[in-house]
């Protein structure tokens, strides 16, 4: 699934506002600390004292954020998806699942599919058979494995040739358009003995 879930919607947004709040709030606390050690220097003079008063906001401000980053968008939000979402996951997630469902059948244009319904006959005789000959002409009545076996079997030949798939195509045979399978005979090296894995054997041969 693509997009927010259940908790993404209940607990990240408002994990974010949360931490724009945060945020908000150590900015007006950094903005007024300079003015406030301005006046604490003039006062005391105190260089060191002036430069810690300077850095621990910052600091406490670095230290606060990264809290609630941690807290708000990652620890809870994990644990409540562990204990609240996914025991009950099909009934949490259900909206977000149908929007995602129906946002994808408008991207992919299937929200304008028009159904019909044609009548079917449970009769079947000659007459069908010939009136649709060319579906009954390719009816698959091989099986791609037991084919793949009987070319591994007369085809391989020698040690470097194997067999890796059968593909099923369609291919125009005497003039008809039918169902064909093809497998394609591929080199492989790695099946030479260690004593054959010559530069010759390799690179020319």
């Amino acid at each position: 699934m693509t997009g927010p879930g259940w908790t993404d919607g209940h607990i990240r947004v408002l994990a974010y506002s949360a931490v724009a709040a945060v945020t908000a709030l150590l900015g007006v606390i950094l903005i007024i600390g300079p003015a406030r050690h301005a006046i604490e220097k003039s006062l005391q003079g105190k260089a060191f004292r002036t430069l810690w008063m300077h850095l621990a906001p910052l600091g406490l401000a670095a230290a606060a954020m990264i809290a609630v980053w941690v807290l708000a968008l990652g620890g809870f939000s994990i644990v409540l998806q562990g204990l609240r979402v996914e025991p009950n996951e099909t009934t949490r997630e259900r909206p977000y699942i149908g929007h995602n469902i129906l946002f994808t059948r408008q991207a992919f244009g299937l929200d304008k599919v028009e159904e019909r319904g044609f009548p079917a006959s449970e009769e079947f005789n000659s007459q069908l058979v010939k009136a649709n000959q060319h579906l009954s002409d390719n009816v698959r009545l091989w099986d791609w494995c037991a084919l793949k076996a009987v070319h591994k079997q007369f085809q391989e030949i020698r040690l470097y040739y194997e067999f890796a798939y059968v593909n099923i195509d369609r291919y125009t045979v005497d003039g008809d358009y039918r169902q064909v399978m093809a497998s394609a005979r591929e080199m492989q090296l790695a099946n030479l003995p260690p004593q054959s894995w010559t530069f010759v054997n390799r690179r020319f041969k």
